[in-house]
């Protein structure tokens, strides 16, 4: 959880937290090294919460949505012209303006002012998704809330894997620079802990967010396409801006989040050690 700033619920959170504890602890089995166990630890805590944080994402993603004009109907202006889809633009701008256009799911006016409507019609259209190579009438199924399951566990595990030896890694060498200026670095180990958190998010995001960009993208637009597909297209549209398209906010979720998500995750620990132990544990 502390990894990835969009595990957003409770439950799923608890799950990865959970399963990463027990993983890292039964990891030394595999090997002694922390970073290792760190690792793999992250990694099936993702495998596991994401079974529940995928929905919740999917559902959160659509909402966020609601209220932005449909793509096909923006009016853009350059400098002060209407630049509706007349003959004044070129067929080069229109094509990219026409690749950008992304189908969501609709929600009516009338209920946009009540998030409880607004969460059931999302559900609901999720639940009883049109498949579009029939004219069948749609079934309940659940493949609406798994859209983009597998990219989006390979992020969050890979981003796992990333984060968690970060993490100590940095907090390994900030320990290291106080030895060599105690005077210099007089930090509680908790503060150390607290600055090595979202660096470790700033690593993790960074080395994620074109894969994330992608996950986006999947999720939120109604027509299914493959993950090839979709990479092609953002490639097509925004080549290198790829790896930086949406990186400030999420950086900036991210790192606060983990900055929080670290100090309650360590202060508990502590809390929760036996008496006899305290002790020998630095604060």
């Amino acid at each position: 959880m502390a990894c990835s700033a969009d595990n957003r619920a409770l439950i799923p959170g608890l799950i990865y937290i959970t399963t990463f504890e027990a993983t890292r602890a039964r990891a030394n089995i595999l090997s002694t090294n922390e970073y290792f166990r760190a690792g793999v630890g992250g990694t099936v805590a993702s495998l596991c919460s994401q079974v529940l944080a995928c929905p919740i994402d999917i559902i959160s993603q659509h909402m966020q949505l609601v209220g932005l004009t449909s793509p096909a109907k923006i009016t853009r202006t350059i400098d002060g012209i209407s630049s509706m889809s007349d003959t004044k633009l070129s067929k080069a701008s229109t094509s990219r303006r026409q690749q950008r256009q992304i189908e969501r799911i609709h929600v009516p006016k009338e209920i946009r002012a009540n998030n409880y409507l607004i969460f059931k019609h999302i559900c609901r259209t999720l639940l009883y998704e049109q498949n579009p190579e029939t004219n069948a009438k749609p079934r309940p199924s659940l493949k609406g809330f798994y859209r983009g399951y597998v990219i989006s566990t390979f992020l969050f595990s890979l981003t796992s894997a990333i984060w968690w030896p970060s993490y100590y890694f940095y907090q390994r060498q900030m320990l290291q620079i106080e030895k060599i200026f105690p005077s210099l670095f007089p930090l509680p180990v908790l503060a150390i802990q607290c600055i090595a958190g979202p660096l470790s998010s700033l690593t993790s995001t960074i080395l994620t967010n074109p894969l994330d960009v992608c996950r986006t993208r999947i999720q939120v637009e109604q027509e299914r396409r493959r993950v090839a597909q979709i990479m092609y297209e953002l490639w097509q549209e925004e080549r290198f801006g790829v790896f930086t398209k949406g990186l400030t906010a999420r950086l900036s979720h991210s790192c606060v989040y983990s900055l929080f998500i670290i100090f309650g995750y360590e202060t508990v620990k502590r809390i929760s050690l036996k008496e006899e132990y305290r002790g020998l544990v630095r604060w």
